[in-house]
């Protein structure tokens, strides 16, 4: 997804969430701070938190070149530092969804939120493209055992599991997003942009890998099938990916 569709789709967020001034906003996993700049253009009182200090610097820097005021701090979604509903509306942009506990995280996000809150969630769907990404890896690296699978988040049934009893009404509203690349000739961007991400590796560093799978057993093999897979149904000509 390029800076531009994720912008698009954070703004997005802050309209359905109907973030007012002077609200108090959480952006949990936050990343590098797109939904925390999102909500600040709106002049709220935005805190935001991420385990990675690389993004929550990042994020810093984003905030200062636009003039916006955000507090970022360094923490985990499964154990919020904050009291019993500290924040009007809490938002997550593509980041709950990975954390290992999925449950505790749900919980989290209900106990921080006031009563009568919002909480905001950008969330991949189960059948779109990020999801047949993560399955094509998944078949090279399976997933640890027990985990759900974070697409558990772009459904409705998944959600009203995850947050049951502790929300007075559930809305979901799909959006598929087009990808464009900057540059190339329309109809040919996809096939150019992707086989030149999925080009093969140099000799030497194919033939490093294929000694390291001789001690896997063959999962190389397993990984260039399902990267093949992946090529020959997204790398064809103006397919617009869900």
């Amino acid at each position: 997804m390029t800076i531009l569709m994720m912008s698009e789709l954070l703004e997005l967020l802050a309209e359905a969430v109907d973030l007012k001034p002077g609200q108090r906003v959480l952006d949990v996993a936050s990343g590098n701070g797109n939904a925390s700049l999102a909500a600040a253009r709106r002049f709220c009182e935005v805190v935001a938190i991420d385990y990675v200090p690389m993004l929550l610097e990042e994020g810093r820097k984003r905030a200062e070149a636009e003039g916006l005021t955000v507090d970022f701090r360094e923490g985990g979604a499964e154990d919020l530092p904050f009291e019993d509903a500290s924040f009007d509306v809490v938002l997550s942009t593509l980041g709950v969804i990975f954390a290992p506990d999925q449950q505790t995280v749900a919980d989290e996000l209900l106990r921080v939120c006031k009563p009568g809150g919002k909480i905001g969630l950008v969330n991949w769907a189960p059948d779109g493209y990020v999801a047949y990404l993560f399955r094509t890896i998944g078949k090279a690296v399976p997933p640890p055992v027990g985990l759900k699978p974070p697409f558990r988040w772009g459904t409705e049934e998944g959600l009203g599991e995850l947050l049951d009893g502790g929300i007075g009404s559930l809305q979901m509203r799909r959006y598929n997003l087009m990808w464009r690349f900057v540059a190339l000739p329309i109809g040919q961007a996809p096939r150019r942009v992707h086989a030149r991400l999925l080009r093969p590796a140099p000799q030497g560093l194919r033939d490093a890998r294929r000694r390291r799978a001789k001690c896997a057993g063959g999962r190389l093999d397993l990984t260039d099938r399902a990267v093949q897979s992946f090529k020959r149904r997204y790398c064809s000509v103006a397919r617009r990916l869900p």
